[in-house]
Formats: structure tokens, C-alpha cells, sequence
């Protein structure tokens, strides 16, 4: 599944970027896919963190830091997004589900944000620092 959707995201990737100009332009959009596609062991992920120099001392804690990735849904309401939700969790283990309709604008983040101590309550080690990204946040 998680293969699926990053293949899908390089697709979009090719097609939301194909009019843009770049020194890469003359690759096709076979052999973009071809040098990019990777199964999920090879996948790396940056996250960079836009800082100033003077702000080193922010900077240190977090290097090294372990960071774990989830998917954030609120209430599954189709039946098929719960079977395969359900599989996925057991598999990866790498949802939350909120308490909340599934919104763009109505509160999502501040259930998210608020509803994370309660989740993580029964962690082994605390998080420092937590972020949210969107679906559509830019990985390259």
C-alpha cells in the first residue's frame, strides 16, 4: 500500500512540475520515475528546518533525533477506509485516528495538536517537539 501511494506521489510529481524550467527538463517522465522509484527500505526523508545561524542554540537538540512519521485521519466513515485502515495499522502502525469529521478548515489541527498528549500518554520516551505536514507538503 505505502508502495502505492509513493509511486502515485511521483507521478503527481512529474505532472505538477512538468511545465517548470530546470537543468533536469530533458529527462523523460519514464526515466524520472525509473531513477527516483525506490521500495519503502530505501526511502530516506529530510526535513529541513528553516533557522537562523544565531538560533544554534535551538538547533542542537535536535541533531540526531529520531523521528517517527504518522498518518493522521479523523473518524473513518466508509467501510472500506476502515478495512484498509485497519490493515495498515497492523501493519505499520503508523495512524492516528482523531475523534473528529474528517475538515480542512474546521479544527483538524487543533484536535491533532490537542488531542496528542492523551495519545501519547503510554509512550516509552517523551516527544520533544511534534509538527504537522499535509498530504500535499512537498517531498523531493
Amino acid at each position: 500500500m505505502n508502495e502505492f501511494r509513493f509511486d502515485s506521489l511521483l507521478r503527481f510529481d512529474r505532472c505538477a512540475l512538468a511545465n517548470i524550467p530546470s537543468q533536469s527538463s530533458n529527462l523523460s517522465c519514464n526515466n524520472f520515475l525509473a531513477l527516483n522509484s525506490s521500495t519503502s527500505s530505501d526511502i530516506r526523508m529530510l526535513v529541513g528546518i528553516l533557522t537562523l545561524p544565531d538560533q544554534n542554540r535551538r538547533q542542537s537538540p535536535v541533531h540526531g533525533a529520531q523521528v517517527d512519521v504518522k498518518f493522521v485521519f479523523c473518524n473513518l466513515a466508509k467501510e472500506d477506509q476502515k478495512a484498509l485502515v485497519a490493515l495498515e495499522i497492523m501493519q505499520d502502525d503508523d495512524i492516528i485516528i482523531l475523534d473528529c469529521k474528517e475538515n480542512l478548515n474546521k479544527g483538524k489541527i487543533s484536535t491533532y495538536f490537542s488531542s496528542l498528549p492523551q495519545i501519547l500518554n503510554d509512550t516509552d520516551r517523551p516527544y520533544h517537539y511534534v509538527m504537522k505536514a499535509v498530504d500535499d507538503t512537498y517531498f523531493r
